[in-house]
């Protein structure tokens, strides 16, 4: 228990909402490989509120019905945000396309934990119909929008190049943003770049080089636009 007390600590003290989310995941998954008979003592001997209702959600998750209709109407009903995210993701992962209107839906949730479940799950159902919504999430969550950006990966986006450029330049300090853009162009999302659109994305880089302060920013320019963009430049 001197773990998940440790976990619980953070989720409980912490001014910081990376540390707290980041916390949460870990006491999840150790909760996980724990058998229903201590999860059932932890629930009974905690005193800690977090940690019990964990436990709770870890022996609902165990017990869900998984039929696609108990999972719809548990989306559209539950006001749970970890158990909306959970059918979410159980819904995504059987590939039940009837549902991607309502994975669509679920990106406009004030919860980032369905956000996130929800691009999770078109990520494994891509349709192209999801790329506007995407981007709208993406622009409504910059700071927190690197999933967003990962299930563009699957998708035809050649409309959203520039902003993707842009975007990249504007997120020195978010890594995971970054390589999820790099992603994008080095994979199938971005198959090709017009010359006119090159060279505007050429200058753009140029200046973002020129106006930056910090050398490891500059080097990721540099190779983003050598590496990423300029192989799908139309010779």
């Amino acid at each position: 228990m001197a773990d998940i007390e440790q976990l619980s600590s953070i989720l409980t003290k912490s001014t910081s909402d990376r540390k707290k989310a980041k916390a949460k995941i870990a006491l999840k998954v150790m909760l996980r490989e724990e058998s229903m008979p201590e999860l059932r003592r932890i629930i009974k001997s905690s005193s800690n509120e977090i940690i019990k209702d964990q436990a709770e959600f870890e022996i609902w998750r165990r017990k869900l019905d998984r039929t696609p209709e108990n999972l719809i109407k548990l989306i559209c009903q539950c006001d749970d945000e970890d158990k909306v995210g959970e059918a979410l993701t159980e819904l995504g992962s059987q590939k039940f396309t009837d549902a991607i209107d309502l994975f669509i839906y679920s990106l406009k949730s004030k919860s980032s934990v369905v956000r996130i479940q929800a691009a999770l799950a078109l990520l494994d159902n891509p349709t192209q119909k999801a790329l506007r919504p995407l981007l709208t999430a993406i622009k409504k969550h910059k700071e927190n929008c690197a999933v967003f950006i990962h299930a563009l990966e699957v998708l035809d986006c050649h409309a959203a190049t520039e902003f993707l450029v842009d975007l990249f330049i504007s997120k020195p300090d978010a890594p995971m943003v970054r390589i999820n853009i790099i992603e994008c162009f080095e994979g199938n999302a971005i198959t090709k770049i017009s010359t006119a659109m090159g060279n505007r994305i050429k200058l753009k880089i140029s200046k973002a080089i020129r106006k930056s302060k910090d050398d490891t920013d500059k080097y990721e320019l540099h190779r983003f636009y050598e590496e990423a963009v300029e192989p799908k430049i139309e010779k």
